[in-house]
C-alpha cells in the first residue's frame, strides 16, 4: 500500500460543500454580497437569511423580531448557577457554560430537525444578551423586553449590556459588526460544529464544540490579545514604543496584522473600518484613528502585513466604550447564526465526517510484565 498524502491541518483540502458563505475573493452570504448587506440590512435580516436561505419580507421580519422579543426570557436558576462561577472565569467561558445549561432546559433538547435547530438558535440569540448582562452588571435589567421592542437587536444588545442608550451611529456600528462576524467559510469553529452534528450531536453540542475552537488567541480571543500586546489607546506614545520594540525584536507575526485568508487585504476589515472612522469622529477620538494609521504604515513598511478585522474591532470597542472582554462574546453572538446554519446544512446532507490519520509511532515493541520493568 502506497504512502497516503498528508496535509497538516487540512491546509488546502476541500472537506465539503456549502451554500451558506464564501470568502473566495469576495464575501457572500447565501449569494448576497456582504458589502451590500452592511449598507442597509439589519442583523435579524442576516440571521433570517442564513437560517432560512433568503431575505425576509416586511411581514416575515416583523414576525421574526416578535419571536426574538418573546423568547428573551431566562431562568433565574440558571443565572444563580452562573453567579457561582469564579470571578476570574472569562466572559466567553461563562457564555459557554451558560449555553450548556440553557441547552439542558431547552424544550426541544436533542431534536435535530431544521425547524427545531432554527428555533433553538433564535432562543439563544434572545437569551445570550441577558446571560452576559447578568455576569457583567450583576443582574438582568428589568426592562430588557422593552429594549427589544424599542431598539434594533444591536441597540437592545448595547443597552442591556451597558444600561445606556446607544447613539444611532453606535447602534449601527454594532449591527455591522454582528453582520460581519455572522458567517464564515469552513473555519475551525464552523468545521467543529459540523463534525459534532454529523456524528449525532444536537445544536447545543455543535455550538459548544465551535466555541471551544473560538476561544483561542487565533480566533475570539484575538482582540483581547491585541490590547495585551499594544496597551491602551489612552497612551498612544506607549503603543508606538511597544510596536517599535516588537519590530526590533524580529517578531514576524504581530497580533491584528497579517492577512491569511485573503490575497491582499481583509474585506471585512475594510467594511468595519468605514463605520469605525465615523464612530471615532462622533466619539471625538480622531487622533486615535490617525495614530492607528501611522502604526499600520510602520508595520507594513517593515513586515508587509496589513491589518486584520480584529485590529479595527479593537479600536471600535474603545470608541463604543465597551470593555475588551466583551469583544469575544459579541463576536460569538454574531457567529452563532453561522454555526447554526452550518449545522442545519450538515444535518440535511446527512454526511458523517470520518477523517483519517497517519500513524507515526513506534511498532512491534515487546511487552514486559510490570514486575520486569525497571
Amino acid at each position: 500500500m502506497g504512502l497516503e498524502l498528508y496535509y497538516p491541518g487540512l491546509a488546502g483540502i476541500c472537506v465539503g460543500e456549502t451554500n451558506i458563505a464564501t470568502n473566495d475573493g469576495r464575501i457572500l452570504y447565501r449569494g448576497y454580497k456582504l458589502s451590500d448587506l452592511v449598507i442597509d440590512a439589519s442583523f435579524p435580516e442576516v440571521v433570517y437569511l442564513l437560517l432560512k436561505g433568503d431575505l425576509p419580507n416586511l411581514e416575515e421580519l416583523a414576525d421574526f423580531h416578535a419571536i426574538l422579543t418573546d423568547e428573551s426570557l431566562i431562568d433565574p436558576e440558571l443565572l444563580s448557577k452562573l453567579a457561582d462561577l469564579p470571578m476570574h472565569v472569562s466572559l466567553l467561558d461563562v457564555m459557554r457554560t451558560g449555553i450548556g445549561i440553557i441547552g439542558h432546559h431547552d424544550p426541544q433538547l436533542h431534536e435535530t430537525t431544521t425547524h427545531a435547530m432554527t428555533s433553538q438558535t433564535v432562543r439563544l440569540l434572545a437569551q445570550l444578551p441577558l446571560l452576559i448582562a447578568a455576569r457583567i452588571r450583576g443582574n438582568v435589567p428589568v426592562d430588557y423586553q422593552t429594549d427589544f421592542d424599542s431598539f434594533s437587536y444591536a441597540g437592545a444588545l448595547y443597552r442591556i449590556l451597558t444600561g445606556n442608550d446607544p447613539s444611532l451611529l453606535s447602534e449601527r456600528a454594532l449591527e455591522i459588526l454582528l453582520m460581519i462576524t455572522a458567517a464564515s467559510n469552513f473555519d475551525a469553529s464552523a468545521l467543529a460544529a459540523r463534525m459534532a452534528v454529523s456524528n449525532g450531536g444536537d445544536l447545543f453540542a455543535g455550538i459548544l464544540s465551535a466555541m471551544s475552537c473560538f476561544q483561542g488567541h487565533h480566533a475570539g480571543g484575538m482582540v483581547e490579545r491585541i490590547g495585551q500586546t499594544y496597551g491602551s489607546f489612552s497612551k498612544i506614545d506607549d503603543m508606538h514604543a511597544r510596536v517599535e520594540r516588537l519590530l526590533l525584536a524580529g517578531k514576524t507575526q504581530l497580533p491584528g496584522f497579517g492577512v491569511t485568508d485573503y490575497v491582499d487585504f481583509d474585506p471585512r476589515e475594510r467594511l468595519l473600518r468605514s463605520i469605525c472612522e465615523k464612530v471615532a469622529i462622533e466619539a471625538d477620538t480622531v487622533e486615535i484613528e490617525e495614530a492607528a494609521e501611522e502604526m499600520e504604515r510602520k508595520i507594513y513598511s517593515v513586515r508587509r502585513q496589513r491589518p486584520c478585522l480584529d485590529w479595527t474591532y479593537f479600536r471600535l470597542m474603545h470608541y463604543l466604550r465597551l470593555p475588551l472582554d466583551l469583544a469575544a462574546p459579541l463576536a460569538a453572538i454574531g457567529r452563532l447564526t453561522g454555526w447554526a446554519a452550518h449545522m442545519i446544512e450538515q444535518n440535511e446532507e446527512g454526511i458523517v465526517y470520518a477523517p483519517k490519520v497517519r500513524y507515526r509511532g513506534a511498532t512491534d515493541l515487546a511487552y514486559e510484565s510490570i514486575m520486569e520493568r525497571e
